[in-house]
């Protein structure tokens, strides 16, 4: 990655790391939650809780990168519903990551509900350019639009087993 503010040192040395009843890899910081799904080979649900300052930034990617099949693309469904925003250094960190890993991305579609998340999400896609970055706001439809390519997939992930936020 380009000069940054972040690391994935200084992202391991803030992150708390756990594995979710389902299996899902779960990254904290205070006032974020970022958790990993891995929906099918090649498919990945992201979801993110909270206000996003960046710093797990690079262990996500991390994440990311080893959910791409041998040869394959990784598509990635993001769920940014109960996110409340995020940092321009996060923005900056996910767009040298996917611009650097162009040929390994197919679509991300991401889940936003609110106005502020609709035009960071925006902004992030004029950046990358070519389609790569789709908005949803209809929960519902983002669901089928999971399931119509993870035919497995049903609802989206509560995470009953998640503790509170850290302040």
């Amino acid at each position: 990655m380009a000069a940054s503010k972040l690391s994935t040192e200084q992202a391991e040395a803030v992150t708390l790391r756990s594995v979710l009843a389902d299996g899902s890899q779960c990254f904290r910081v205070p006032k974020f939650t970022q958790i990993v799904t891995r929906l099918a080979p090649g498919y990945v649900l992201v979801t993110g809780i909270g206000y996003n300052s960046g710093e797990c930034a690079p262990l996500i990617t991390a994440e990311l990168a080893r959910a791409i099949p041998a040869g394959g693309k990784v598509t990635s469904f993001v769920n940014l519903a109960a996110q409340t925003g995020q940092a321009s250094v996060a923005r900056e960190w996910w767009s040298q990551w996917v611009d650097q890993n162009r040929a390994q991305v197919a679509t991300t579609h991401m889940l936003v509900q609110s106005r502020m998340m609709d035009m960071a999400i925006s902004v992030l896609g004029m950046v990358l350019g070519g389609g790569m970055i789709k908005a949803h706001s209809d929960v519902a439809a983002f669901e089928a639009l999971i399931a119509a390519q993870v035919p497995s997939f049903r609802k989206l992930p509560v995470f009953p087993d998640l503790p509170p936020l850290l302040d």
